[in-house]
């Protein structure tokens, strides 16, 4: 063939040659060299556009000149139309575009891709990167975007992506983005908004925490509550803390007490601990001074039975009672001048009670014994609060026509409080002298009688004094004094 397949043509024959080797003209040398240059016309390029090109072809390092502009998109482009498509132009921004017919998903428009012909390892990416001239003929990259492999495990493949923006002339790691944390390159190393530059709003979820250096104090939000913890030097503010008004203390936390401000006029703080325990520390405006496990804040006495009714504010009681004293003995005249003995007071108790959970309590006050003319007295009734303690009745005196020494009564005996005691016995009566009743915890006891005529009557559980007779006559002893109560009202 004239063509040799590397685009050299060469004639077959040459005519000076065949006329010095007297070959003659003839036709099928004529056609065979003509063959080969019309086959070699053919598969010339021609500038009319009339042939197709049917492969690829090698520039060599040469240009082609003169391209026109692209309007379809299998045109090649020119160096204009590609600097307006893909590059900044100085009048603004010319996009990559890509116009399909998808309407409701992502198209990738471009990828940066990383291949090695080596082994890939931890730490293999791509960078894009942004440059600017920042002085005549000196380009600076002011700021790097790199995505950087940090597990290249298949199907466990993990990439950072690491900010770095130039500083002092130098560029240096700024931030970096985890799939769960996006962070500062360094420790300490950057700052959330500044003093001119502010974020509007924080948003946080359930169960946030606000960590100060690795721990040192944290914040820790759960369901309507913030926690705050270490600050082993306590916290400082440097302007007065609000605490808002409330008709009462929120539900007890196990290991925390809690500062409460209620809802009166003017506003009382309290300090409750983490048993419930509700203490006053300030008081209309003053501070509240604390007896026993709060303030004082009334007093109710009980002489005869009824109902205690717990006051606003009251949470702990202190129960001072005493049973009914008993009666002084009688005297008769037989023989000589008989004189009854002293009736015995009645049980004392006293008890600390816990009222936060109570509203109110019976209250029953023993009756105090009744005399007799001429014989022994009654015994006392049992005074008693409820069912939380009680003192019953003391016993009355002897009485009679003896003129024998005679016995005061026995004292009663409290029972179910703190402090349960007995009543004091009531004097013994000696002959022409009556004996007197036992002291209660509130009152004396009354006085026996000397001369002729009936027992003095004790007071406030205390025991009646012995009656004597001398004249023939008949005598009683002393009625016992009535039960008694008082109540302390603590805060």
């Amino acid at each position: 063939m004239a063509l040799n397949g590397s685009g050299t043509f060469s004639r077959l024959y040459n005519w000076v040659t065949d006329r010095n080797n007297s070959i003659k003209i003839r036709a099928d040398r004529m056609d065979a060299e003509l063959d080969g240059i019309a086959t070699a016309l053919s598969q010339a390029l021609y500038k009319d556009g009339q042939q197709t090109v049917t492969a690829d072809i090698p520039f060599g390092g040469f240009r082609l000149t003169g391209v026109g502009t692209a309007t379809a998109g299998t045109d090649a482009l020119n160096r204009d139309a590609g600097d307006a498509r893909y590059i900044q132009s100085l009048n603004g921004v010319s996009p990559i575009t890509v116009d399909d017919a998808n309407n409701n998903s992502v198209v990738e428009i471009l990828e940066l891709l990383h291949t090695t012909s080596g082994t890939p390892g931890a730490g293999i990416g791509s960078r894009l990167s942004f440059s600017a001239e920042t002085a005549a003929d000196n380009n600076e990259k002011g700021a790097t975007i790199e995505a950087i492999a940090t597990d290249v495990t298949d199907t466990a493949e993990v990439f950072n992506l690491l900010f770095r923006i130039m500083t002092a002339g130098s560029l240096a790691d700024a931030y970096r983005m985890l799939p769960a944390e996006f962070r500062p390159a360094a420790n300490d190393g950057a700052s959330l908004g500044s003093a001119s530059f502010n974020w509007s709003d924080l948003f946080a979820a359930l169960g946030a925490v606000i960590n100060f250096n690795n721990g040192d104090v944290t914040i820790t939000h759960s369901a309507n509550q913030l926690d705050f913890a270490g600050a082993d030097n306590g916290y400082h503010f440097a302007q007065s803390l609000f605490i808002a008004e409330a008709a009462a203390a929120i539900a007890d936390r196990a290991g925390h007490g809690q500062l409460h401000v209620r809802n009166n006029t003017p506003n009382d703080l309290y300090f409750v601990d983490d048993t419930g325990q509700e203490v006053q520390l300030t008081d209309n405006g003053s501070l509240a001074v604390p007896t026993v496990s709060g303030r004082l804040l009334s007093q109710q006495e009980f002489s005869s039975s009824g109902t205690w009714t717990k006051p606003v504010g009251c949470n702990l009681i202190r129960i001072r009672l005493v049973g009914g004293g008993g009666a002084g003995g009688g005297a008769a005249e037989s023989a000589g001048d008989p004189a009854g003995s002293g009736g015995g007071s009645g049980g004392p108790e006293e008890m600390l009670l816990d009222v936060s959970a109570i509203s109110s309590v019976t209250v029953t006050i023993g009756a105090g014994g009744t005399p007799a003319a001429g014989t022994n007295g009654g015994d006392g009734g049992t005074t008693s609060f409820g069912a939380h303690c009680q003192g019953t009745g003391g016993e009355g005196g002897k009485g009679g026509t003896d003129i024998h020494p005679n016995e005061g009564g026995e004292g009663g005996v409290g029972s179910g409080g703190d402090v349960n005691g007995q009543g004091a016995q009531g004097h013994s009566a000696f002959s022409d002298w009556a004996g007197a009743g036992g002291d209660s915890i509130f009152s004396g006891g009354g006085f026996g009688r000397e001369d002729d005529g009936n027992g003095n009557a004790g007071l406030r559980g205390s025991g009646g004094g012995g009656g004597r007779d001398n004249t023939g006559g008949s005598n009683s002893g002393g009625a016992g004094g009535a039960g008694f109560v008082i109540i302390e009202e603590y805060s």
